[in-house]
Order: C-alpha cells, then structure tokens, then sequence
C-alpha cells in the first residue's frame, strides 16, 4: 500500500485554504455593494472592484489610507474618535446596526449610502467590515413621491366635493377638508375606519357586500356609475349625496366622490360632472398610486 507523505495534510490545508480565499476574492469583487475592509486605525486594508467604481479611485489610491477620505464633513472628522471610543468602551453607533450616512467621491462630489459595519477578527487584531450600498435613485424617488403628495394633496384641499378614499376592504385611507365639513368628523376619526360609518341603515350593513361582491365579480353598483345615496353625519343627520366612482381595483385604493344635494344642478348632474370630475379622480388616483380610472366603459 503506498504511504502517503508526511506533507501531504499540510498540503491539503494550504491548497484547501487557497481554494477558500479564491472564492472570497471571487465573492467579494462580483458583489454589486461596495465592501471596505479597514483596521483598528481607520486605514484601508482591503476593498472590492465595486468599492473603485463608487468612489472613483484605484485600489492603489485606497490601500493603507483612512477611510475617512470617503466621507464628507463632518463625518471625516469624527470618524477616529467614533472607533477609538469603540475600541475602548465597545459603545456601537453603526457597529452592528448600519444607518444612512454620506459618501465623498474623488471628484468631491458626495451622495447619500445605506453603510453597515461588522466586526471580524484577523489573528488577535479586529478588522471591521464596511457594507456601502448607494442610495441616490432611492432618495429621488422618495422626493419625488413627497412632492408629488404635497401637489396632490394641496389640490384636493382645495376641491370643494368631499373626496374620500377606501381600500379594498373598505377602511378610509384619505379624507379632504370638504368630506369634514360635509360629515362633521375630522380625519383623525375616520382614518382606518369603515367607510360604512358615513352611511345609514340600510346602506351601512349592505356596503361590505357590494364591496365583496364587486371585488369578485366585477358587478358594479355604483362604482363607474354614480348614483343618488344617503349619508350619516357624525351627529346623526342624513345628507342627500352623490356617490361618483372610479379607481381600477387591483389592490389598490377606490376612489368616491360624494356632493351634497344642494350642489346638485338640474337634471340629476353634479357641478363637478363629466371630465372635471374625471379630473378629480385622476388626483386622487395619483395619489394613491392606482392603476387608472374605470369609467364604467
């Protein structure tokens, strides 16, 4: 039987161990996040190809630097005192729990990054971990949608008919200065709330199951229709109204229209009929990030 050489586990181990530190490598440079690798005294010890990309600078122009020099003021200028505090007491501020910050390119400009940190060992010596993914796309977006809501919202405000918005199981998401006045409730009460609260009997237990039933079947009642109903007011009155449809469902928000009759014109039309009503819903639409308008075509 041949024997096998005294070297051969050593062996074993070290092609073992470089077939591990391969696939790190591997790992590392295909990740989409950049990912810095720093010693106990902030310098740079290892980064990924997509680390260069972010930055803008050559992992020649990295390696040994603090990696401070990723980070704007006053972030640079704090960074040291964060990790010796750490060192020194273990008191964690990203340690373990990751939070927005902001980046510096090489070019100076900055922009905003989710960074986690983790802390690993090398030998005796702790090295930690950066996890850096950009979030520029992510923050515009979220603007946008906080300027889109103000637009919307600024515009509703003003709509003299009341407007309330329900989802699909009927709980209020949305309720305009028109709809308080018009019921009597503020937002604050009716918000996730049964829409059927606006409603008398008959109408109040019966609105769930036109709701169902239009959900699964498609069956309108009023929804692209519009019709004359009555509502209850927070103090008990009755309101003559009308009932005006109009967001494709699909998970998303409705959309009723309600006027009080004595807004109502001759001939059963509303003062907000036709395509200024139609405008108004897409409003609401837009707010509430619904497919589109069902027109009952």
């Amino acid at each position: 039987m041949p024997q096998l050489s005294s070297t051969a586990p050593k062996l074993q181990r070290e092609n073992g161990r470089g077939l591990a530190d391969s696939l790190y490598r591997a790992i590392v440079d295909t990740a989409v996040d950049a990912i810095v690798v720093i010693d106990r005294d902030g310098a740079i010890r290892s980064v990924n190809n997509a680390t260069e990309r972010l930055f803008g600078y050559a992992v020649e122009e990295l390696i040994g630097n603090n990696v401070k020099m990723l980070m704007p003021e006053p972030y640079a200028g704090e960074h040291d005192t964060y990790l010796a505090n750490y060192l020194g007491t273990g008191h964690k501020k990203i340690i373990g729990i990751g939070r927005e910050v902001v980046g510096r390119r090489k070019n100076g400009s900055v922009f905003p990054m989710d960074l986690s940190v983790g802390e690993a060992r090398d030998g005796a010596e702790p090295i930690f971990v950066g996890i850096i993914r950009d979030i520029t796309d992510r923050k515009a977006a979220e603007l946008a949608q906080r300027e889109s809501e103000l637009r919307v919202r600024s515009i509703l405000d003003t709509v003299p008919d009341a407007i309330v918005v329900i989802d699909a199981q009927g709980m209020i998401q949305s309720f305009s200065p028109a709809a308080e006045r018009l019921f009597g409730y503020d937002r604050q009460e009716v918000a996730g709330r049964n829409v059927n609260i606006l409603m008398p009997t008959p109408y109040r237990e019966a609105h769930d199951g036109y709701l169902d039933r239009y959900i699964r079947t498609g069956e309108r009642r009023i929804i692209g229709i519009g019709r004359v109903v009555v509502g209850s007011r927070k103090n008990g009155d009755l309101s003559d109204g009308v009932a005006d449809r109009r967001i494709r469902l699909r998970g998303q928000p409705l959309f009723y229209r309600i006027c009080p009759r004595s807004d109502r014109a001759a001939g059963g039309r509303t003062s907000h009929s036709g395509s200024s009503g139609r405008a108004i819903a897409r409003v609401a639409a837009q707010r509430h990030g619904a497919d589109g308008l069902d027109d009952g075509a």
